[in-house]
């Protein structure tokens, strides 16, 4: 599997400048997806109780039994298991992504199974945020949007998460939302 770097160097346009580059850190997007782990684990264990004997001290509900039974704690344990692979696999991306401040705009590049490019332009980047670690780490939003959905609103976000340069990736992110056409690095 290619690693990203040479990912990175096929998105570029011709004339196009990297002034910053970063990867994601492993731990910090386990970290935000522990909560979701969690879940999973907890959908797995209910469902694992409809295979576990009855006279166990595990279950404390009775549970469907017969052919219902079967397919109401299989759900659990599929919707357990996808959200877990889910976020597994998100945390193994870290390893295979890399993201990138250029003269022209933001990229994150995945390139894990295949390659996913996520382009945002100067004019998208909405605000600057930054969250920052004693050591220097930390995340940089650069793009938030309300969504209504049928159920209300929700808070779609853009970041570049777990980068180790917090504070220079987040000032060469401002200086291109504030000057797109400036070529020069800050």
């Amino acid at each position: 599997m290619e690693r990203t770097d040479g990912a990175l160097e096929r998105e570029l346009q011709p004339g196009e400048t990297v002034f910053w580059q970063g990867r994601p850190n492993l731990w910090a997007t386990a970290k935000t997806d522990q909560a979701q782990i969690w879940v999973g684990l907890i959908a797995v264990l209910v469902g694992l109780g409809y295979f576990l004997p009855p006279d166990n001290d595990y279950i404390v509900a009775n549970l469907p039994e017969g052919l219902f039974g079967f397919f109401f704690c299989s759900l659990f344990i599929l919707a357990g298991v996808a959200a877990i692979a889910g976020r597994v696999r998100a945390i193994l991306a870290t390893r295979f992504t890399v993201y990138a401040v250029t003269n022209l705009r933001l990229l994150i590049v995945t390139n894990l199974r295949r390659r996913t490019v996520v382009t945002v332009a100067p004019s998208a980047i909405n605000v600057v945020e930054v969250s920052e670690k004693a050591d220097g780490s930390g995340s940089v939003t650069f793009r938030r949007e309300v969504r209504d959905t049928g159920d209300g609103r929700e808070t779609v976000k853009l970041a570049f998460l777990g980068i180790p340069d917090v504070r220079q990736a987040a000032l060469q992110i401002e200086k291109l939302r504030r000057d797109p056409l400036s070529t020069k690095p800050v």
